[in-house]
Order: C-alpha cells, then sequence, then structure tokens
C-alpha cells in the first residue's frame, strides 16, 4: 500500500463500534494530577508539614510507622479548626504549588493515597475530615479531640515483602523529612527527636585548619528558619551584639568537628546589635544566618528556606570567598511543583539582597572582638591576618 492510498483510507468516515455512558472517579483523576505534579511521591507529607509550619503551628509530632503515620500539633490561630472550609478546598480544585495553608494541607491529604495509604484524616475538635478512595467526607466524632492530629492509615497488604517495603519505606520517609526540614523555625519532633540544623550544613569545609570565624543571626519577629543547638555564650564587654562560642572537644569526625563557630553575632533586622542577654529562642528566630569562613577556595552558597523546608542550595558569586547562607524564600514563586524555584526578578532581587547584606555586615565585624573571641575559644588570632585579612 503506497503512502497516498494510506492517507486517503484513512480520511474515510468511521463506523460506530458501540455507545454508552461512563463515569470519570474526580477524586482518583484530581490525585493523580496532583502526584504527578510532585517531584517525589512522598513530597505528601512535606506539603502537611509546610502547612503546619506556616500556619505557626506549635508542639509538632511526627510518628511515621509501618502502619500509620501521626502528625499531632496545636493550632493557636485556629487556622485548620474550619473542616468546612477545608473539604471546600478540594471541590474548587487544588494546586500543590499554591501558596494557601489549606490547600497546601488539602493536597497533601489527597496526594498521600497513591503512596500505600488507604485513608488520610484530620481530627479537630468534635469533628473528622476523611480523604480515601471513596472520596472526601466530614464526620461528627464521639468525643472531642484536645490535640489536633493528622492520621495516614497505610493499606495493609499481606506478604512478607510488602512487610518489609512498609518498613524500609516508613524509615526512608523518617530520614526525609528529618533532613527537609533541619532548618525549620518551628522544630519538629519525629520519634522523640526535634529536627535541629547540625554543624555540617556549611558543607565542603572538612578538614584541618577550616573554621568558621563567626556566625551572624539576623533576629526577626516572623522567622524564617533557625540556628544550630548552641554551647555557652559569653558576652564580649565593650562589643554589643558579640558572643564568644565554647565548645567542649569532641571525638573526630563528629558533626561539632566541622568548620565550628567561633563567635556569634546578634543583629536585628535593621543590622544594629541586639545587646543584652538572649534567650536560646530568640536566637532561634532567624530571618538570614551568614557565616564567615577561611574556606578560600569555596564558593558561596545561599540556602533558601519556604515553610521550614530547605528548598535549594545555590551557589552566590560575592566578594567574599567561603561564606555561607540561610535566607528566606517563603515570598518566592514557585512552578507547578511547588518545590522548584521560578528564575525571575522576585529571586535575583533576594539573592541581591543577600550580597548587599553581606557586605554591610562585613564592615561592621569588629577585629578588636573577634580577636578575643578566638582569645577565648583557644584559637590563634594570627588567624585573622592570615585567613581574614579583608577584616578592619
Amino acid at each position: 500500500m503506497s503512502l497516498d492510498q494510506f492517507i486517503e483510507k484513512c480520511s474515510e468516515a468511521g463506523s460506530v463500534e458501540s455507545e454508552g455512558a461512563f463515569s470519570v472517579d474526580s477524586l482518583a483523576a484530581l490525585r493523580k494530577t496532583l502526584a504527578s505534579a510532585l517531584p517525589e511521591p512522598h513530597y505528601y507529607l512535606f506539603q502537611i508539614l509546610q502547612s503546619l509550619v506556616g500556619a505557626r503551628a506549635g508542639s509538632i509530632k511526627v510518628a511515621i510507622g509501618r502502619r500509620e503515620n501521626r502528625m499531632t500539633f496545636t493550632d493557636p490561630e485556629g487556622i485548620f479548626s474550619d473542616l468546612a472550609s477545608l473539604e471546600s478546598r478540594f471541590q474548587k480544585g487544588l494546586s500543590v504549588a499554591s501558596p494557601s495553608l489549606l490547600d497546601q494541607m488539602m493536597s497533601g491529604l489527597v496526594t498521600s493515597l497513591g503512596c500505600h495509604v488507604s485513608s488520610a484524616e484530620l481530627h479537630y475538635g468534635r469533628e473528622r475530615l476523611v480523604v480515601s478512595v471513596d472520596g472526601v467526607k466530614r464526620a461528627i466524632l464521639a468525643k472531642e479531640v484536645t490535640t489536633p492530629f493528622v492520621i495516614l492509615r497505610r493499606s495493609l497488604e499481606k506478604g512478607l515483602t510488602y512487610s518489609w517495603s512498609r518498613i524500609w519505606g516508613a524509615r526512608k520517609e523518617e530520614f526525609r523529612v528529618r533532613k527537609s526540614f533541619e532548618h525549620s523555625p518551628i522544630p519538629l519532633n519525629i520519634a522523640g527527636l526535634p529536627t535541629v540544623p547540625r554543624s555540617n550544613w556549611r558543607r565542603g569545609f572538612e578538614g584541618d585548619g577550616h573554621l568558621a570565624l563567626v556566625e551572624v543571626a539576623i533576629l526577626s519577629s516572623k522567622p524564617n528558619h533557625c540556628g544550630e543547638n548552641l554551647d555557652t555564650l559569653e558576652a564580649l564587654e565593650g562589643h554589643p551584639g558579640f558572643y564568644s562560642c565554647r565548645r567542649e572537644p569532641e571525638s573526630e569526625g563528629t558533626d561539632t568537628a566541622v568548620a565550628p563557630n567561633l563567635a556569634m553575632l546578634c543583629l536585628d533586622t535593621d543590622l544594629n546589635p541586639v545587646a543584652g542577654e538572649i534567650s536560646a529562642s530568640q536566637w532561634n528566630e532567624r530571618k538570614w544566618t551568614i557565616c564567615f569562613t577561611n574556606c578560600g577556595h569555596a564558593e558561596a552558597e545561599f540556602l533558601m528556606i519556604r515553610n521550614g523546608f530547605s528548598m535549594v542550595r545555590e551557589s552566590l558569586p560575592v566578594s567574599l570567598p567561603g561564606v555561607q547562607i540561610v535566607g528566606p524564600a517563603d515570598d518566592l514563586d514557585v512552578d507547578a511543583s511547588g518545590y522548584r524555584l521560578v528564575h525571575n526578578e522576585k529571586l535575583e532581587a533576594r539573592k541581591e539582597e543577600a550580597r548587599t547584606l553581606i557586605d554591610e555586615i562585613a564592615r561592621q565585624l569588629s577585629r578588636k572582638a573577634l580577636e578575643e573571641a578566638l582569645k577565648r575559644a583557644g584559637g590563634d588570632p594570627e588567624i585573622l591576618s592570615r585567613d581574614f585579612s579583608w577584616l578592619r
């Protein structure tokens, strides 16, 4: 058959094969559409947790198990108290990239059904919202719930292979949550252990002679992230905002052996020193964290946090090498996945803001204060002349 004959045959009128009616499972269709937008299936957990962090929920406890995942929390602002409003989000349509906290919660519940989860429930007060393959519905509880919680019930497939798959899958989910939310301004309690940034977030600085001279914390009433657990801090008299760090000796290879801080500088959003005694909770109410190191071969890196989630780590050309920055991405645009920043003017403006902060703070650092901090930490003040010649 020639090509012309084939085309002519295809252009002939078709014949009716059969006719009838069919239906579409709207929940299954929406779940598949939303899940396909997420970078990985387990991101449904991130959707739920980001909505809680964005809502400034408290006492967030995460238990990831073989049979179920459970997240308890307090909701001081009552953002998730109206389950009818939450249910209506499903009827109106959802997007995993929506900035709405209710949309994030609902999309997390819906997309969980594709990850060996048979039903997702939110219990709040006297009501519960159930999302399952049968649809979305609300029900009245026999007893009022004092602490709201989300419960994701896993499908209980039979067989040893499925059992090991659930156990291994639960462990991977736990690790991913802990790693992705280690900078969360609201610590997540996972399996009884809180998430906190480890000192090796300044990656690439391992090795003898590498150190973080000073970590600058810019505090805010609306924090974006938290800092590491701090050892004893001693205020440097005559140097407002400066503190020396004392650390107990650790065995080689531990987190604290990686680029330890020798000094801390605490500033407000106007870059004025915050003097006086500062509580541990205040230290963790940060909008920006900037760490100056002596790792001259390393390019500066910018880690951006969005609702407690570590979005992206990008190289940032600045005037000083080896600088590490953690900053806000809550108001930046994301793509359809909700987890990749859009490279536009807003993102470039945020990078320029980071560069400006680095230059202004570098001019503000006091050589005398850092010399004193080095002496208290048992360091050699000659480090300043050798590795930080740009200090005034």
